[in-house]
């Protein structure tokens, strides 16, 4: 073995390397102006007088995101594949762990109206007409899917698992995201 690889300075560099490294991504933190029914709103965990969204705000231990838009082939592809998603979830013992809100890159409150209407979507939608999620999140395609850890703790915010693209069968996905917690053990 190489002298080098043995020497202090090596170790504490490499040691700090994989330090940095292994930590998790966390989510961005940005406010969004919406609104919410007191469903939607216990579901988040959040007052339905909340005026100005932020995922920190969510009091329940994990969040699905899916950044989507309403003019997204994909997206509305995924919408009923979606909505099955939600129905599996809200039937599992896990239903109370999660919150779900879908964010409309680059859409309007009447635009995101339209998609929640026409697909039949029961979870919260957000608009975010001017990007600032689709921007703070990293400008993925959509749709994209973030499953955040919002329970206490020095990893509140660290992104477990993303998806980008359509997902075809909503048991695999629920089985993926439950994966990534310590649910299901």
């Amino acid at each position: 073995m190489p002298r080098f690889l043995s020497s202090p300075f090596f170790v504490v560099v490499f040691i700090l390397f994989f330090a940095v490294s292994a930590r998790a991504t966390m989510f961005p933190d940005f406010r969004l102006n919406s609104e919410f029914s007191a469903q939607q709103a216990q579901t988040l965990g959040i007052p339905q007088t909340t005026k100005a969204f932020s995922p920190y705000d969510v009091k329940t231990d994990f969040l699905i995101v899916e950044i989507f838009s309403m003019y997204c082939p994909h997206c509305q592809r995924q919408a009923p594949i979606m909505n099955e998603f939600m129905k599996m979830l809200h039937q599992s013992s896990y239903a109370d762990k999660f919150g779900v809100v879908g964010i409309g890159a680059g859409n309007s409150d009447f635009e995101v109206g339209i998609f929640r209407d026409e697909y039949k979507i029961d979870f919260p939608l957000i608009s975010d007409e001017d990007f600032t999620a689709y921007t703070a999140t990293g400008e993925h395609g959509t749709p994209h899917f973030f499953l955040i850890d919002m329970r206490n703790g020095k990893n509140r915010g660290a992104i477990l698992y993303e998806h980008d693209g359509v997902f075809p069968d909503p048991k695999e996905f629920l089985d993926d995201i439950l994966a990534e917690t310590d649910l299901k053990k």
